[in-house]
């Protein structure tokens, strides 16, 4: 005897198959193979969230890479080649046991941004760092807090806070492996990024990484001017002002 499906149940599956159609027509300009369907599909209507797995699987497959961004229209191509750029550089992060991801968290999607771009290696606990649902324009369509997050690669713990009071959270001196800050250092002031530097290269351990990627003010001015590109932006680095400060922290 076949089980009956809720209509809830219905509406999900459905939605679930048209957000699987369309992610392959819009992002590799083509129908979607019966195999991906059912995978996705599955996945969709189990967890709609994974949406953004499978957009991402897609941005950094080699499909995308060659067939579209082999001969990109600039004007259309540029921001999903940028993101197909930052996931492929989350990708060469390097193993760490413990992660420290300032400013990590991702709207509704309790993996955290790391995680979402690719990171793929296993670890003990990665610590995702970030104002609370509402706090941010990117959290303002958080709909929930998370505690403990268990995923395949590793637990996820979240801490609430601005990036400024990093020094209150209790982590250990050389406590970290690695601490990444993705897209997040260019929110905050520049006099609290001086304040947290040299917390931050106390809680790595001796052989830790510090790693962060954000936009480069000699390209942000070309495209927005006197304004930044972001209403949150608080500063945009030039590179050699980026560097003198890392320099300068050690």
């Amino acid at each position: 005897m076949k089980r009956l499906l809720s209509f809830r149940q219905i509406i999900r599956r459905n939605l679930a198959d048209i957000k699987a159609r369309c992610a392959y027509r819009l992002i590799l300009n083509r129908p979607i193979d019966e195999g991906a369907l059912r995978h996705w599909k599955s996945l969709l209507t189990e967890d709609p969230c994974t949406i953004t797995s499978l957009v991402n699987s897609l941005f950094l497959s080699e499909e995308y890479r060659k067939n579209i961004l082999r001969f990109p229209e600039p004007e259309k191509i540029m921001m999903n080649y940028l993101h197909w750029e930052r996931c492929r550089l989350v990708r060469s992060l390097p193993p760490a046991e413990m992660i420290l991801d300032i400013g990590g968290a991702t709207a509704n999607n309790p993996t955290g941004a790391l995680l979402t771009m690719g990171y793929p290696h296993h670890f003990d606990t990665l610590f995702v760092v970030d104002v609370p649902p509402k706090g941010s324009l990117e959290q303002m369509a958080s709909c929930e807090k998370y505690d403990v997050v268990k995923t395949e690669l590793g637990q996820i713990k979240y801490r609430y806070a601005d990036m400024g009071r990093l020094h209150e959270l209790g982590f250990n001196d050389g406590f970290f492996d690695l601490i990444w800050m993705g897209q997040s250092v260019e929110h905050i002031k520049e006099v609290d990024f001086d304040f947290i530097l040299p917390f931050i290269f106390k809680y790595l351990k001796p052989e830790g990484f510090f790693c962060l990627d954000t936009p480069n003010r000699r390209v942000t001015s070309l495209q927005a001017g006197d304004r930044y590109i972001h209403p949150e932006h608080r500063i945009e680095y030039y590179v050699p002002d980026m560097l003198d400060k890392l320099k300068e922290n050690g």
